[in-house]
């Protein structure tokens, strides 16, 4: 965590010093991002906060150019994989043999 706080790959909300919800993301072969993680404190979920850090991350990338991200899922995770058909990422694909039981699906979301 440590080394995206450096780069300047995190995201934050946080309400009077307490972390609600953060969105940490890395670069996929270099060029194109990729989000490695969003957590929202239970008691803040289905709030917007994270529409809202998804929302400041593309703009983030948007503004330097990028034409699209990514972000990936388990495929049993069905409330993740609404919250991304909610911001419009689409399905491009699943890897298996990850070293977990289920498949990863893999988002991609255009940018401009």
């Amino acid at each position: 965590m440590l080394r995206a706080i450096n780069a300047g790959r995190l995201l934050v909300a946080d309400e009077d010093g307490v972390v609600l919800a953060y969105l940490r993301w890395d670069f996929f072969w270099d060029t194109i991002p990729l989000c490695l993680t969003v957590r929202v404190r239970p008691a803040h979920q289905r709030r917007g906060v994270g529409r809202a850090l998804y929302g400041l991350a593309e703009e983030g990338h948007g503004s330097q150019g990028l034409a699209f991200w990514l972000s990936s899922t388990e495929e049993t995770n069905r409330r993740s994989l609404l919250f991304h058909d909610a911001l419009a990422f689409r399905r491009v694909g699943t890897l298996f043999d990850l070293g977990q039981d289920v498949g990863e699906i893999f988002l991609r979301k255009d940018l401009s």
